[in-house]
């Protein structure tokens, strides 16, 4: 009798488990997100503040932002090339 609650105890606990892990993946992925976004909107901001003596600032809207946030390095060329351009 007290192996068999031993048991449904075990399958139990691994049922949690399988559970906390098929549900802290999505939290993850949008921790990820987060991150780059505020990454990217502080590097736009630094990079504003640094460059506004000059006149020369970038839009801080969304779409710069995940820009920034995502691609990195690249991305701050790319819309420093869209900058000079227009």
């Amino acid at each position: 009798m007290v192996l068999s609650y031993l048991v449904a105890a075990a399958v139990l606990l691994l049922l949690l488990y399988a559970v906390g892990l098929y549900l802290t993946r999505p939290l993850k992925i949008l921790w990820w997100l987060v991150t780059r976004l505020a990454l990217g909107a502080a590097t736009l901001l630094l990079v504003n503040w640094l460059t506004g003596w000059l006149g020369f600032s970038y839009p801080f809207n969304w779409a710069s932002t995940a820009l920034v946030g995502f691609l990195g390095i690249p991305g701050f060329v790319l819309l420093t090339a869209l900058k000079i351009a227009m």
